[in-house]
């Protein structure tokens, strides 16, 4: 897990996106026990998760730019671009591609 914080330039940032996100398909998905389970789970080991989550916050994708640390390449920043299936607005594909300054 630390790995990954350290990949991430503005990891808080990115982790609370991605949980507005999982709360979206939580708000979903309500009924299914598998969400109450893993929720637990994550509150039992995570205080950012137990702090966080009770802002409520919802949300989609991850827009913008994101700063990352390759462990090869360095510093990059990449811009997010979001993909969802037009029968499946559940399932999406996130593409990051380099920002002007970073591309080759």
């Amino acid at each position: 897990m630390t790995e990954i914080r350290l990949m991430f330039v503005h990891w808080e940032r990115v982790a609370k996106n991605l949980l507005a996100q999982f709360r979206t398909y939580y708000a979903r998905n309500m009924e299914d026990p598998w969400y109450g389970e893993f929720i637990g789970a994550l509150s039992e080991q995570s205080a950012e998760f137990r702090e966080w989550w009770t802002d409520h916050d919802v949300g989609c994708a991850l827009t913008g730019s994101i700063e990352i640390v390759h462990p090869k390449v360095g510093r990059l920043q990449l811009e997010a671009h979001e993909f969802y299936r037009c029968e499946d607005q559940g399932t999406a594909l996130t593409v990051y591609i380099p920002t002007q300054k970073n591309r080759w």
